[in-house]
């Protein structure tokens, strides 16, 4: 009866870190894809400005 409480509270314990870590891994991939789009408008308006300083 005690392994089977154990077991039970271990499972809990994985699914509730398994959830952070999914969520964890979904605020990345949009920190991600939001610096790309910011650092890909970046180079686009240095490459389009009319002085001679094209940085990439």
């Amino acid at each position: 009866m005690i392994l089977e409480g154990l077991m039970k509270s271990f499972k809990e314990n994985i699914e509730v870190e398994k959830k952070w870590l999914l969520e964890m891994h979904q605020e990345i991939e949009e920190d991600h894809e939001r610096k790309k789009n910011v650092n890909f408008k970046l180079c686009k308006k240095m490459l389009t400005t009319k002085e001679k300083t094209w940085k990439l």
